[in-house]
Protein backbone atom coordinates (compact mmCIF):
# COMPACT_ATOMS: atom_id res chain seq x y z
CA UNK A 1 0.00 0.00 0.00
CA UNK A 2 2.07 3.58 -1.19
CA UNK A 3 0.43 6.54 -0.39
CA UNK A 4 1.36 10.11 -0.78
CA UNK A 5 2.16 11.43 2.49
CA UNK A 6 2.87 15.23 2.58
CA UNK A 7 3.46 14.88 6.71
CA UNK A 8 6.78 13.90 5.14
CA UNK A 9 7.82 17.22 4.03
CA UNK A 10 7.77 18.47 7.15
CA UNK A 11 9.63 22.35 7.03
CA UNK A 12 8.96 22.84 3.33
CA UNK A 13 6.66 24.67 1.49
CA UNK A 14 5.63 23.87 -1.86
CA UNK A 15 6.09 27.17 -3.81
CA UNK A 16 2.33 28.43 -5.03
CA UNK A 17 3.18 31.47 -7.35
CA UNK A 18 6.41 31.65 -9.90
CA UNK A 19 7.22 34.57 -12.86
CA UNK A 20 5.95 33.45 -16.37
CA UNK A 21 9.18 31.46 -17.74
CA UNK A 22 10.37 30.21 -14.41
CA UNK A 23 10.16 26.24 -13.34
CA UNK A 24 7.76 25.52 -10.81
CA UNK A 25 9.11 22.40 -8.59
CA UNK A 26 7.27 20.61 -6.54
CA UNK A 27 8.16 17.73 -4.20
CA UNK A 28 6.27 14.64 -3.23
CA UNK A 29 6.52 12.28 -0.30
CA UNK A 30 5.41 8.88 -1.61
CA UNK A 31 5.72 5.91 1.43
CA UNK A 32 4.73 2.73 1.55
CA UNK A 33 2.85 2.26 4.33
CA UNK A 34 2.22 -1.55 4.30
CA UNK A 35 4.77 -4.21 5.37
CA UNK A 36 4.84 -5.72 1.92
CA UNK A 37 7.63 -4.85 -0.41
CA UNK A 38 6.00 -2.73 -3.57
CA UNK A 39 7.19 -3.28 -6.61
CA UNK A 40 8.62 -0.54 -9.00
CA UNK A 41 5.81 2.15 -9.10
CA UNK A 42 4.59 4.45 -12.17
CA UNK A 43 3.91 7.93 -11.92
CA UNK A 44 1.53 10.69 -14.09
CA UNK A 45 0.86 14.38 -13.52
CA UNK A 46 -0.59 16.58 -15.81
CA UNK A 47 -1.46 20.38 -15.19
CA UNK A 48 -4.92 22.00 -16.25
CA UNK A 49 -3.99 25.66 -17.14
CA UNK A 50 -5.92 28.37 -16.92
CA UNK A 51 -8.62 27.73 -19.74
CA UNK A 52 -8.97 23.80 -18.47
CA UNK A 53 -6.54 22.19 -20.98
CA UNK A 54 -4.68 19.16 -20.18
CA UNK A 55 -0.91 19.25 -20.38
CA UNK A 56 0.15 15.30 -19.67
CA UNK A 57 3.55 15.01 -19.18
CA UNK A 58 6.01 12.15 -19.16
CA UNK A 59 5.45 8.90 -17.10
CA UNK A 60 8.28 7.71 -14.99
CA UNK A 61 9.19 4.56 -12.88
CA UNK A 62 10.16 4.79 -9.59
CA UNK A 63 11.95 2.27 -7.64
CA UNK A 64 10.87 -0.26 -5.87
CA UNK A 65 9.29 0.55 -2.16
CA UNK A 66 10.32 -1.11 1.01
CA UNK A 67 7.74 -1.08 3.66
CA UNK A 68 8.12 2.34 6.11
CA UNK A 69 10.55 3.53 3.14
CA UNK A 70 10.11 7.18 1.41
CA UNK A 71 10.53 8.27 -1.83
CA UNK A 72 10.90 12.02 -2.44
CA UNK A 73 9.84 12.64 -6.15
CA UNK A 74 10.63 15.71 -7.35
CA UNK A 75 8.73 17.09 -10.62
CA UNK A 76 9.53 20.39 -12.98
CA UNK A 77 6.88 21.78 -14.82
CA UNK A 78 7.72 24.66 -17.46
CA UNK A 79 5.22 27.75 -17.33
CA UNK A 80 6.16 29.78 -20.58
CA UNK A 81 2.70 29.01 -22.29
CA UNK A 82 1.03 29.19 -19.00
CA UNK A 83 -0.33 32.33 -17.08
CA UNK A 84 -2.92 32.88 -14.28
CA UNK A 85 -4.31 30.48 -11.94
CA UNK A 86 -3.29 26.65 -13.06
CA UNK A 87 -3.63 23.37 -10.94
CA UNK A 88 -0.97 19.84 -11.04
CA UNK A 89 -2.47 16.78 -10.85
CA UNK A 90 -0.18 13.79 -9.59
CA UNK A 91 -1.44 10.59 -9.36
CA UNK A 92 1.05 6.99 -8.26
CA UNK A 93 0.21 3.49 -9.89
CA UNK A 94 -2.26 5.44 -11.79
CA UNK A 95 -5.22 2.75 -13.66
CA UNK A 96 -4.00 1.39 -16.94
CA UNK A 97 -7.21 0.45 -18.35
CA UNK A 98 -9.58 -0.90 -15.51
CA UNK A 99 -6.89 -1.61 -13.13
CA UNK A 100 -3.85 -0.11 -11.29
CA UNK A 101 -0.49 -0.65 -12.30
CA UNK A 102 -0.32 -3.14 -9.36
CA UNK A 103 -3.02 -4.00 -6.90
CA UNK A 104 -3.16 -1.74 -3.67
CA UNK A 105 -6.03 -1.95 -0.55
CA UNK A 106 -6.42 1.88 -1.59
CA UNK A 107 -6.45 4.50 -4.22
CA UNK A 108 -7.55 7.78 -2.93
CA UNK A 109 -4.24 8.23 -0.97
CA UNK A 110 -2.43 8.13 -4.52
CA UNK A 111 -3.49 11.50 -5.68
CA UNK A 112 -2.09 14.69 -5.14
CA UNK A 113 -3.13 18.10 -6.56
CA UNK A 114 -1.91 21.36 -5.66
CA UNK A 115 -2.83 24.85 -7.60
CA UNK A 116 -0.34 27.46 -8.40
CA UNK A 117 -0.11 30.74 -9.90
CA UNK A 118 1.89 31.96 -13.15
CA UNK A 119 2.18 36.08 -13.05
CA UNK A 120 2.06 37.17 -16.81
CA UNK A 121 5.44 38.76 -18.17
CA UNK A 122 3.56 42.14 -18.83
CA UNK A 123 7.15 44.40 -18.76
CA UNK A 124 8.30 46.06 -22.07
CA UNK A 125 11.59 45.47 -22.97
CA UNK A 126 13.75 48.24 -23.73
CA UNK A 127 15.70 48.77 -27.40
CA UNK A 128 18.95 50.29 -27.66
CA UNK A 129 20.95 52.12 -30.65
CA UNK A 130 24.09 53.22 -31.12
CA UNK A 131 26.41 53.94 -33.80
CA UNK A 132 30.39 53.45 -33.47
CA UNK A 133 29.37 53.05 -29.63
CA UNK A 134 27.69 56.61 -29.48
CA UNK A 135 24.13 57.61 -28.50
CA UNK A 136 23.12 59.80 -31.41
CA UNK A 137 20.91 62.53 -31.53
CA UNK A 138 18.03 62.32 -34.51
CA UNK A 139 19.38 63.78 -37.69
CA UNK A 140 23.38 63.79 -36.07
CA UNK A 141 26.00 62.86 -38.68
CA UNK A 142 27.50 59.45 -39.31
CA UNK A 143 30.12 57.84 -40.45
CA UNK A 144 29.05 55.97 -43.38
CA UNK A 145 30.41 52.41 -42.25
CA UNK A 146 28.94 53.30 -39.07
CA UNK A 147 29.10 50.12 -36.46
CA UNK A 148 25.03 49.97 -35.93
CA UNK A 149 24.73 48.10 -32.43
CA UNK A 150 20.97 47.40 -31.44
CA UNK A 151 19.94 45.69 -28.14
CA UNK A 152 17.14 44.47 -26.46
CA UNK A 153 16.86 44.37 -23.26
CA UNK A 154 13.86 42.20 -21.16
CA UNK A 155 13.71 41.93 -17.26
CA UNK A 156 12.84 38.36 -17.35
CA UNK A 157 15.06 36.13 -16.58
CA UNK A 158 13.08 33.12 -17.66
CA UNK A 159 11.91 33.62 -21.21
CA UNK A 160 15.43 34.07 -23.19
CA UNK A 161 15.44 36.35 -25.85
CA UNK A 162 17.18 33.87 -28.44
CA UNK A 163 14.97 34.53 -31.56
CA UNK A 164 16.25 37.17 -33.98
CA UNK A 165 12.84 37.26 -35.38
CA UNK A 166 12.21 39.19 -31.84
CA UNK A 167 13.56 43.02 -33.61
CA UNK A 168 13.05 44.04 -37.25
CA UNK A 169 15.05 46.36 -38.67
CA UNK A 170 13.83 49.02 -41.70
CA UNK A 171 16.30 51.60 -43.37
CA UNK A 172 14.89 54.28 -45.41
CA UNK A 173 17.10 55.55 -47.92
CA UNK A 174 18.17 59.24 -48.48
CA UNK A 175 15.37 61.39 -50.81
CA UNK A 176 12.47 59.29 -50.18
CA UNK A 177 9.14 60.67 -50.88
CA UNK A 178 7.03 57.33 -50.05
CA UNK A 179 7.33 54.02 -48.77
CA UNK A 180 9.12 52.64 -51.65
CA UNK A 181 12.45 52.78 -50.19
CA UNK A 182 11.96 51.43 -46.67
CA UNK A 183 13.64 48.03 -46.32
CA UNK A 184 13.64 45.28 -44.12
CA UNK A 185 17.40 44.37 -43.45
CA UNK A 186 17.63 41.02 -44.10
CA UNK A 187 18.85 38.85 -40.99
CA UNK A 188 21.84 37.33 -43.33
CA UNK A 189 23.41 41.25 -43.45
CA UNK A 190 23.94 41.67 -39.56
CA UNK A 191 25.55 39.54 -36.74
CA UNK A 192 22.75 38.37 -34.44
CA UNK A 193 23.89 37.38 -30.65
CA UNK A 194 21.17 35.84 -27.96
CA UNK A 195 20.75 36.68 -24.67
CA UNK A 196 22.55 34.86 -21.63
CA UNK A 197 20.17 34.14 -18.78
CA UNK A 198 19.94 36.15 -16.42
CA UNK A 199 21.27 38.83 -18.26
CA UNK A 200 18.18 38.48 -20.51
CA UNK A 201 19.74 40.55 -23.59
CA UNK A 202 19.83 40.19 -27.22
CA UNK A 203 22.23 42.28 -29.99
CA UNK A 204 22.08 42.94 -33.50
CA UNK A 205 25.82 44.30 -34.73
CA UNK A 206 24.90 45.61 -38.37
CA UNK A 207 28.14 46.80 -39.98
CA UNK A 208 26.96 49.99 -42.53
CA UNK A 209 28.29 50.53 -45.83
CA UNK A 210 26.19 53.48 -46.97
CA UNK A 211 27.29 55.14 -50.29
CA UNK A 212 25.38 58.20 -51.10
CA UNK A 213 24.95 61.33 -49.31
CA UNK A 214 22.15 62.38 -47.43
CA UNK A 215 19.45 61.81 -45.07
CA UNK A 216 18.59 57.94 -44.24
CA UNK A 217 16.24 56.90 -41.21
CA UNK A 218 16.38 53.76 -38.80
CA UNK A 219 12.91 52.55 -37.92
CA UNK A 220 13.08 49.43 -35.52
CA UNK A 221 10.11 46.80 -34.00
CA UNK A 222 10.98 44.52 -31.26
CA UNK A 223 9.38 42.33 -29.19
CA UNK A 224 10.13 40.06 -25.58
CA UNK A 225 9.05 36.23 -25.60
CA UNK A 226 5.41 37.52 -23.90
CA UNK A 227 4.78 39.70 -27.16
CA UNK A 228 5.53 43.14 -25.15
CA UNK A 229 6.61 45.11 -27.47
CA UNK A 230 9.33 47.69 -26.85
CA UNK A 231 7.82 50.93 -27.36
CA UNK A 232 4.06 53.05 -27.66
CA UNK A 233 1.39 50.79 -28.77
CA UNK A 234 0.14 53.34 -30.71
CA UNK A 235 3.12 54.18 -33.05
CA UNK A 236 3.96 52.43 -35.86
CA UNK A 237 7.46 51.37 -35.43
CA UNK A 238 8.92 50.75 -31.55
CA UNK A 239 11.68 53.46 -32.59
CA UNK A 240 13.14 55.41 -35.25
CA UNK A 241 16.20 57.63 -35.49
CA UNK A 242 17.78 59.79 -38.64
CA UNK A 243 21.03 60.43 -39.19
CA UNK A 244 22.99 62.28 -42.21
CA UNK A 245 26.09 60.51 -44.15
CA UNK A 246 28.38 63.03 -45.77
CA UNK A 247 31.19 60.97 -48.04
CA UNK A 248 33.40 64.16 -47.88
CA UNK A 249 36.30 64.60 -45.27
CA UNK A 250 35.70 67.95 -43.61
CA UNK A 251 35.47 69.79 -40.35
CA UNK A 252 33.87 72.19 -38.54
CA UNK A 253 35.66 75.55 -36.72
CA UNK A 254 36.76 74.13 -33.44
CA UNK A 255 33.94 76.49 -31.37
CA UNK A 256 34.73 76.58 -27.40
CA UNK A 257 32.01 76.07 -25.24
CA UNK A 258 30.92 77.67 -22.69
CA UNK A 259 32.41 81.16 -23.95
CA UNK A 260 33.18 83.15 -21.70
CA UNK A 261 34.11 80.54 -19.32
CA UNK A 262 35.23 81.23 -15.51
CA UNK A 263 36.17 77.60 -14.58
CA UNK A 264 36.64 75.24 -17.39
CA UNK A 265 35.55 74.96 -20.85
CA UNK A 266 35.09 72.37 -24.28
CA UNK A 267 36.00 72.54 -27.60
CA UNK A 268 33.02 71.48 -29.91
CA UNK A 269 32.87 70.47 -33.30
CA UNK A 270 31.57 68.15 -36.28
CA UNK A 271 33.36 66.07 -38.48
CA UNK A 272 32.20 64.10 -41.70
CA UNK A 273 33.46 61.16 -43.68
CA UNK A 274 34.91 57.72 -42.85
CA UNK A 275 38.60 58.82 -41.67
CA UNK A 276 39.43 60.26 -38.13
CA UNK A 277 41.95 62.98 -38.54
CA UNK A 278 45.24 62.14 -37.51
CA UNK A 279 46.78 65.30 -35.78
CA UNK A 280 44.72 67.86 -34.48
CA UNK A 281 47.04 70.78 -32.21
CA UNK A 282 45.01 73.75 -30.74
CA UNK A 283 47.37 76.96 -29.83
CA UNK A 284 46.47 79.49 -27.47
CA UNK A 285 47.67 83.30 -27.53
CA UNK A 286 47.61 86.33 -25.80
CA UNK A 287 45.70 89.03 -28.14
CA UNK A 288 49.64 89.86 -28.76
CA UNK A 289 50.76 86.46 -30.53
CA UNK A 290 52.37 84.80 -27.60
CA UNK A 291 51.62 81.46 -27.03
CA UNK A 292 50.40 80.50 -23.62
CA UNK A 293 49.36 77.06 -24.11
CA UNK A 294 48.94 74.26 -26.64
CA UNK A 295 46.77 71.24 -26.48
CA UNK A 296 47.29 68.09 -28.67
CA UNK A 297 44.86 65.50 -30.27
CA UNK A 298 45.89 62.92 -27.36
CA UNK A 299 44.69 65.31 -24.65
CA UNK A 300 41.45 66.35 -26.44
CA UNK A 301 40.65 62.26 -25.91
CA UNK A 302 38.52 60.09 -28.40
CA UNK A 303 37.51 61.45 -31.79
CA UNK A 304 34.63 60.38 -33.68
CA UNK A 305 32.92 60.77 -36.86
CA UNK A 306 29.78 63.36 -36.64
CA UNK A 307 29.03 65.56 -33.24
CA UNK A 308 32.17 66.15 -31.29
CA UNK A 309 31.95 67.24 -27.74
CA UNK A 310 35.86 66.88 -26.28
CA UNK A 311 36.80 65.08 -22.79
CA UNK A 312 39.51 67.60 -22.43
CA UNK A 313 38.53 70.35 -20.69
CA UNK A 314 40.78 73.22 -20.30
CA UNK A 315 41.29 75.66 -17.18
CA UNK A 316 42.00 78.75 -18.28
CA UNK A 317 45.65 78.05 -16.91
CA UNK A 318 49.05 78.06 -19.28
CA UNK A 319 51.87 75.76 -20.11
CA UNK A 320 53.26 76.22 -16.35
CA UNK A 321 49.33 75.20 -15.15
CA UNK A 322 49.45 78.97 -13.60
CA UNK A 323 45.88 80.84 -14.03
CA UNK A 324 45.60 82.96 -17.07
CA UNK A 325 44.31 86.31 -16.06
CA UNK A 326 40.33 87.62 -17.05
CA UNK A 327 40.31 88.68 -20.51
CA UNK A 328 40.50 87.99 -24.20
CA UNK A 329 42.32 85.57 -25.40
CA UNK A 330 42.70 83.94 -28.94
CA UNK A 331 43.66 80.41 -30.35
CA UNK A 332 44.42 78.52 -33.51
CA UNK A 333 43.39 75.31 -34.73
CA UNK A 334 45.42 72.95 -36.95
CA UNK A 335 43.74 69.79 -38.18
CA UNK A 336 45.44 67.40 -40.52
CA UNK A 337 45.31 63.73 -42.28
CA UNK A 338 47.81 61.92 -44.10
CA UNK A 339 49.70 65.53 -44.41
CA UNK A 340 47.24 67.14 -45.37
CA UNK A 341 44.91 70.03 -43.99
CA UNK A 342 41.57 69.12 -43.86
CA UNK A 343 38.48 70.93 -45.71
CA UNK A 344 36.82 73.24 -43.65
CA UNK A 345 32.81 72.97 -43.35
CA UNK A 346 30.84 76.03 -43.07
CA UNK A 347 27.95 75.86 -41.14
CA UNK A 348 25.49 78.82 -41.41
CA UNK A 349 23.64 79.81 -37.87
CA UNK A 350 20.48 82.26 -37.69
CA UNK A 351 21.45 85.51 -36.02
CA UNK A 352 19.17 88.48 -35.76
CA UNK A 353 21.21 90.61 -38.91
CA UNK A 354 20.23 87.94 -41.07
CA UNK A 355 22.64 84.44 -41.90
CA UNK A 356 26.07 84.06 -41.41
CA UNK A 357 28.38 81.15 -40.35
CA UNK A 358 30.48 79.44 -37.55
CA UNK A 359 33.46 81.21 -39.38
CA UNK A 360 32.52 84.74 -40.00
CA UNK A 361 30.74 84.87 -36.19
CA UNK A 362 33.61 83.40 -34.59
CA UNK A 363 36.65 83.46 -36.35
CA UNK A 364 38.64 86.44 -38.38
CA UNK A 365 41.88 85.52 -40.42
CA UNK A 366 41.58 81.57 -38.80
CA UNK A 367 42.02 82.97 -35.23
CA UNK A 368 39.50 82.32 -32.76
CA UNK A 369 38.42 84.43 -29.55
CA UNK A 370 37.37 83.15 -25.97
CA UNK A 371 37.09 85.17 -22.91
CA UNK A 372 38.52 83.77 -19.75
CA UNK A 373 35.69 85.66 -17.11
CA UNK A 374 36.13 84.38 -13.49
Amino acid sequence: EAAINPIRLYGYKQVDSVQQGERLDLIIAIENISNTLMDSIQVSYRVVDNNFNNLPFTYSIEAPLSPEEVIFDTISIPTSTLISVNNVWYEINPFVGPRPWQLEQYHFNNLFTHEFNVYRDKTNPVLDITFDGIHILDGDIVSPNSNIVITLDDENKYLIMDDESLIQVFINYPNSTNQDSLVLIDPNDYKFTKASLPKNKCTIEYQANFKTDGVYELRLMANDKSNNISGDGDRAYDQRISFEVLMESSITQLINYPNPFSTSTRFVFTLTGSEIPDNVFIQIMTITGKVVKEITQDELGLINIGRNVTEYEWDGTDKYGDKLANGVYLYKVQVRHNGADLKQRKVSISTSEGSSTLANKYFKNGLGKMYILR
